[in-house]
């Protein structure tokens, strides 16, 4: 993230005024060749509550599709958590949840992140892999056990 006001660069949180385009790429690289600290079993039964809400709050039956922007909103509902945990970090969390194969509450239900008719009504989240690919990602259902 690009801080204008004061010439820097935010890497994971972290100010650095080496604004260098060399420097920046550098830092960069060596964030994205980092291991993430990422607890998978912490963030996926957040999910799944907060999936959970939004099946709720809009008459929907266990198991079908939401956007992960309405689940997104829900772990942001305090009053500026959204700028402390931003889209883009949400983004990255969902692609290191799914790289991980991490795709089981500990209640056995399996999340699954279709794609699907979700794209094309907006809210997709867009974050870039560790190979440099641009990865969409839009809804998110969680399937009950024996379902």
């Amino acid at each position: 993230q690009v801080s204008s006001g004061d010439s820097s660069v935010v890497i994971d949180k972290k100010k650095d005024r080496r604004i260098r385009p060399s420097v920046v790429v550098a830092a960069l690289r060596a964030a994205q060749q980092r291991e993430p600290k990422f607890k998978h079993e912490a963030f996926i039964e957040s999910l799944a509550l907060a999936y959970d809400f939004v099946i709720a709050s809009k008459s929907m039956r266990p198991g079908a599709a939401v956007k992960l922007l309405d689940v997104y909103n829900v772990l942001t509902i305090m009053p500026g958590s959204a700028r402390e945990y931003t889209r883009p970090e949400f983004a990255r969390d969902i692609y290191l949840l799914d790289q991980s194969g991490h795709v089981t509450t500990k209640k056995g239900r399996k999340m699954s992140l279709p794609a699907s008719a979700l794209t094309r009504s907006g809210g997709v989240l867009r974050t870039v892999t560790r190979n440099g690919q641009a990865k969409d990602y839009a809804g998110i259902s969680f399937e009950e056990p024996g379902a």
